[in-house]
């Protein structure tokens, strides 16, 4: 093997969507399973939304908002137990009724609709930091448990496709929310990371439905909206989906040329969804288990010393339900949905991952960024 610099354990990651769901069901034996089988891996955090409407299923009444995170608790508790760190993406997933954009409502969004107020989506990210952020109550309230607060919070998720920013993307009004919910949060997180996006890897503006907005287009337009916002962004979230690792760290190069061009060029990126389906087309075919180990062995290293200024990386995703032949995201998952045993493809990225992490690199891997 080949020395290198180091790779951080915090550096590596796992998407965990619908383990969450199941930890919000009060099944945390299950959930500490994978929850176990994922740190074995080295993997420092896990990345997965929430369901706003059950944490505030109510408004604010005189302006004040009240919380349940008696669901969360448990989800955090068992990820902490492993010294897994939470990336919170900040989604809705589903978000309430009452803080829907009504007009997006009523277009047929439902649950994907934009919040109609910055200021009450705001208020829930701020509730987060002050609870499971650096110093939150949470630790204080828990101090059997290893302290893995919240260190990078996502605001949205593809925020440049209409399917989860509904109807159609709106890169000023995403602009002016990002930025109410970083200031909301570095003043109760100050060392918080906050994500823009995580942007869906669109070349090419598309009317749709769902409509889709390129990246480069998803940006300019943000910035204009708002000319501060370069000097403002942590850094960026990116989902370099490709058919094959080239193919991924191609996308990856472009991703990072297309910040440079709107002055993001001191801007960090995170590929925080990076993963391959079994079955079922989505844009690109699917590949075997077998090809998938082998990808998620080029991809990783290919990633992590990429040189394009990244600050992480995670597979999606740990399990999905496995049902739907024809439907491909049933099928993105790295683990079995009834064990929690990892299949080939999540052993290899854990093997990689340690490699990395312990300054070893299995081949030589060129950098794609300059």
């Amino acid at each position: 093997m080949e020395s290198a610099s180091p790779v951080p354990r915090d550096f590596f990651g796992m998407n965990a969507q619908l383990l969450e769901q199941v930890a919000e069901k009060g099944k945390l034996g299950y959930v500490d399973n994978s929850a176990a089988q994922i740190a074995g891996l080295g993997i420092g955090f896990v990345r997965s939304s929430f369901n706003w409407a059950a944490v505030e299923p109510n408004p604010p009444a005189n302006g004040q908002h009240s919380y349940d995170f008696s669901t969360i608790d448990g989800w955090v508790s068992v990820l902490a137990k492993h010294h897994l760190r939470w990336l919170v993406a900040v989604k809705g997933g589903p978000i309430p009724a009452w803080a829907a954009d009504q007009q997006a409502a009523r277009a047929g969004c439902g649950t994907n609709s934009p919040p109609a107020r910055d200021s009450d989506y705001a208020s829930l990210v701020r509730a987060l930091a002050e609870r499971y952020g650096s110093g939150g109550s949470f630790w204080s309230d828990h101090p059997d448990l290893p302290s893995e607060p919240i260190t990078q919070y996502e605001i949205w998720n593809e925020p440049n496709f209409g399917r989860l920013w509904c109807p159609r993307p709106d890169p000023a009004a995403y602009a002016r929310l990002y930025l109410a919910a970083r200031a909301a949060i570095h003043e109760v997180d100050p060392k918080g990371r906050v994500l823009l996006g995580g942007l869906a890897s669109f070349r090419t503006d598309e009317s749709g439905p769902p409509a889709k907005m390129s990246v480069q287009t998803f940006l300019r337009q943000a910035v204009k909206g708002e000319p501060s916002l370069p000097r403002k962004v942590d850094a960026v979230a990116v989902h370099p989906y490709g058919a094959t690792p080239d193919d991924v760290l191609t996308v990856l190069a472009w991703l990072r040329s297309t910040l440079d061009s709107v002055d993001m060029s001191d801007v960090a990126m995170s590929a925080d969804e990076v993963g391959w389906h079994t079955m079922g087309e989505l844009g690109v075919p699917p590949v075997p288990e077998a090809q998938r180990a082998h990808d998620f062995t080029v991809v990783t290293p290919g990633i992590a010393l990429s040189g394009c200024d990244m600050t992480g990386l995670a597979a999606h995703t740990w399990i999905t339900t496995e049902q739907r032949p024809n439907y491909p995201e049933d099928w993105y998952g790295m683990a079995d949905p009834s064990t929690g045993e990892p299949y080939a493809s999540a052993k290899a990225y854990g093997d990689q991952v340690k490699a990395l992490e312990e300054g070893k690199q299995v081949t030589a891997t060129p950098k794609v960024c300059k």
